[in-house]
Formats: structure tokens, C-alpha cells, sequence
């Protein structure tokens, strides 16, 4: 267990870093763009930065959710072998799956039991992050409409409406996983843990 625990903690390091760098590539990218793409062409660029930002923020969201199982998984099994089996990682990641299918009313059922004096502080780094994807997408919706009232061309017109439905799709998310939701996470994977690990 003691290579399972530095695989995982390689594995949130990781997760952390991809978080980080990802929305920092896209916004490069996107000014990158303006310098090299033709302007007839421009109208795609705020297109393409909605799409890969509301792209980015679930795969953030994604790989949250995996630190936050994760981080759970250390502190019930691998930090309290006295009183759970350690089964391994892939085995006690079936069980945990096979919880959440299995019991009725799952919400409630974590609502109850959930530990809100213990909530982390250690997503905080997490709202910075989803406030810069806020601000891509508003860019884009923004560059995409100024962009459509400089010209007649039926392109841009299109590629402005696509970008606002995508921006309507990213606020959708945005409201979903707002940062006081997202913080709950680790505690809502520790509670799904304590139910679906057996016992010594």
C-alpha cells in the first residue's frame, strides 16, 4: 500500500498542475491567434476560445472530482488500515461505483452524513480558476459580437451565435460547480467511502 499512496499522491500532483496550466494554454493560444490568423478568418478565434474554454472548465471539473476521490480514499483506507480492509485502488473504486448505483436517494443519503465542520480549505485554489474561465468566455462572447457588427459577412454573424450558445451552455456549469459546491467535494467522496469500504 505504501506504492499505492505514492502513486495517488503522484497522481493529485498531477491533476493539480494539468488544472493550472490548461485555461494558461488556452488564453495563449487565443492571443497567439490574433497575431497569426487572417481577419477574415478572426471571427472563429472567439469561437474556438468559448468552445475550449467551456471544454477546459468540465475537464477541470473532472479531474477535481478524481483529486477529490482521491484524497478521500488516503484518509479513510490507506490512513486508517486498522478499520477498513485495503482491498487496493481499482478493486475499492468498483465498490465505491457500485454504492453510489445502488443506494436509493443518494444525495440525501450524503446531505446527512456529510462532515461540514471538516470542509477543506484546500480547494481554494480553485475559484481564481473559475473566475479566469468566466472571464475567457465573456471575452469570447464579447470579441464574437464586436467582431459581428464590424462586418455584413454571414460567417461571422453564425460564429457569433454559435458563441453565445456555448457561452450559454458554460453558465449552465459555472452555476453547477460554483466554488462554495465544489469545496464540498473531498467530504461528499469521504462519506461514499466510509459507506461502500468493508469494515475489519
Amino acid at each position: 500500500s505504501k506504492d499505492e499512496y505514492q502513486t495517488l499522491r503522484d497522481e493529485l500532483l498531477q491533476a493539480k498542475k494539468n488544472i493550472f496550466e490548461r485555461p494558461l494554454v488556452i488564453a495563449a493560444l487565443s492571443v497567439a491567434g490574433l497575431k497569426f490568423i487572417e481577419w477574415k478568418y478572426i471571427s472563429i478565434l472567439p469561437f474556438a476560445m468559448a468552445f475550449l474554454s467551456l471544454f477546459n472548465f468540465w475537464f477541470t471539473i473532472n479531474r477535481l472530482k478524481s483529486a477529490a476521490r482521491i484524497a478521500a480514499y488516503v484518509q479513510v483506507v490507506l490512513e486508517n488500515q486498522n478499520e477498513f480492509k485495503w482491498l487496493g485502488w481499482e478493486t475499492s473504486l468498483r465498490l465505491y461505483r457500485k454504492w453510489l448505483k445502488t443506494t436509493p436517494e443518494i444525495s440525501a443519503t450524503i446531505d446527512r452524513q456529510i462532515d461540514k465542520d471538516a470542509l477543506p480549505d484546500a480547494l481554494l485554489y480553485y475559484p481564481p480558476i473559475y473566475y479566469f474561465h468566466i472571464f475567457m468566455v465573456l471575452a469570447a462572447v464579447i470579441g464574437a459580437l464586436v467582431i459581428a457588427a464590424s462586418t455584413t459577412h454571414a460567417l461571422n454573424a453564425t460564429l457569433a451565435i454559435l458563441t453565445i450558445v456555448v457561452a450559454i451552455i458554460s453558465i449552465k456549469y459555472f452555476y453547477k460547480y460554483l466554488p462554495d459546491e465544489v469545496r464540498m467535494l473531498i467530504e461528499r467522496s469521504r462519506v461514499i467511502w466510509l459507506n461502500s469500504m468493508p469494515k475489519m
